[in-house]
């Protein structure tokens, strides 16, 4: 069936969603993402980040073509090694079925996305099984359609037709076997805190009647509380955290294949940066700068021509560097309280080149701004 277009994509709503899910609570280091794909959402986990502190990512999939792919996206890459990782990061990806999978031990966390409507019952126990039975992470993400909200894909100008009759074709996808509405789901997940009672389960989900592009015309007639999400997501917390341990295969599955191992460079980093090292990564962001807004202006002052003073907004220098975001681990807030510590700084005077320096004049601190002057000594 047709699909219509969401904005932000859905694709894109997804995965930032069931990355805001992994930022609450315990800290996931190891993570296990359940028939992976292309590693789309693996992917989107591999850039350094303190929010979720991951060490270790391992996907599975029962197509070989799409376990290929995922290998070409989680490739080390040369930008890989010019800005190190602060924390290491360790990649298993797996071919095999579900029903063969079940050596894994503890992972802080598992994210099956838009993966259990591909199942058969079989295959969906054996799911239950290895996640609550033999992994028990402390989080468990399980998205997959809503079923109800296909009415608006089919676009029916009265918006009344019954849903209660499912056939393949009224599917999102030929290769589902089933899509479940929201009670459905439901049933579903609290199922399974009964069989495993240390669970809880709460309900979320990404794409709303109002995030479509043309859905605005039939919000008229129902609101969007009516369909629900277009992706249902149900969020298991265990009610007891376990320690965090990197997951790995013991007595390996002759069914299951470790299909590729990749390790990422990193380098352990000083957190957060001296003043003095903050002082020295500001000379290299205040000298691109300043060949790229005001070279003229700069060849004229080393020829003695003219001075130079100029104005850098603190957020400006965050989001113009990258080594700067990096050395601070993409956190503004650590960033923006080294202003008045550089107010107070001895080290204000910083060489450019051999006879050509700047110091910062002012710090002004309410509107976090530097002025800076250029000087040439002959």
């Amino acid at each position: 069936m047709g699909v219509s277009s969401f904005y932000p994509p859905l694709h894109v709503q997804r995965r930032r969603k069931l990355f805001k899910i992994l930022q609450g609570g315990f800290p996931v280091r190891s993570l296990l993402d359940i028939g992976c794909g292309d590693a789309r959402f693996l992917s989107y986990l591999v850039p350094c980040n303190d929010q979720v502190p991951i060490e270790f990512l391992a996907g599975i999939d029962i197509n070989e073509q799409s376990i290929e792919r995922a290998t070409e996206a989680l490739q080390v890459r040369t930008e890989d090694f010019l800005q190190l990782r602060w924390r290491p990061l360790h990649i298993e990806l797996l071919l095999g079925n579900i029903k063969d999978f079940t050596h894994y031990k503890h992972v802080d966390a598992v994210v099956a996305s838009e993966f259990i409507e591909h199942c058969q019952v079989a295959e969906i126990l054996a799911f239950e099984k290895l996640v609550f039975g033999n992994l028990k992470p402390n989080v468990c993400v399980v998205s997959t359609p809503n079923f109800e909200f296909n009415t608006i894909f089919e676009k029916l100008s009265t918006l009344t037709s019954s849903i209660s009759s499912r056939t393949s074709t009224n599917f999102r996808h030929p290769e589902h076997v089933f899509e479940w509405d929201r009670k459905e789901f439901a049933k579903w997940a609290y199922k399974i805190c009964k069989r495993y009672p240390e669970y809880t389960v709460e309900f979320t989900g990404c794409g709303l009647l109002n995030d479509l592009i043309d859905g605005d015309d039939l919000l008229h007639f129902r609101p969007s509380s009516t369909y629900g999400f277009c992706t249902q997501i149900a969020v298991f917390h265990q009610s007891k955290n376990n320690a965090a341990s990197h997951c790995f295969l013991k007595d390996q599955n002759s069914s299951i294949l470790l299909y590729k191992k990749i390790t990422y460079p990193f380098m352990e980093q000083l957190f957060p940066p001296t003043v003095q090292q903050f002082m020295n990564l500001l000379k290299k962001a205040f000298f691109d700068h300043l060949f790229g807004r005001h070279c003229l202006l700069l060849f004229q002052v080393i020829a003695g021509k003219c001075a130079l003073s100029v104005k850098l907004p603190f957020l400006f220098i965050w989001e113009s560097s990258p080594l700067i975001r990096h050395a601070f681990h993409y956190d503004d807030s650590i960033y923006l309280s080294y202003c008045p510590e550089l107010k107070k700084s001895k080290h204000k005077g910083i060489a450019l080149a051999n006879s050509f320096s700047f110091r910062i004049a002012k710090v002004l601190k309410k509107s976090r701004i530097f002025i800076i002057t250029f000087h040439h000594y002959v």
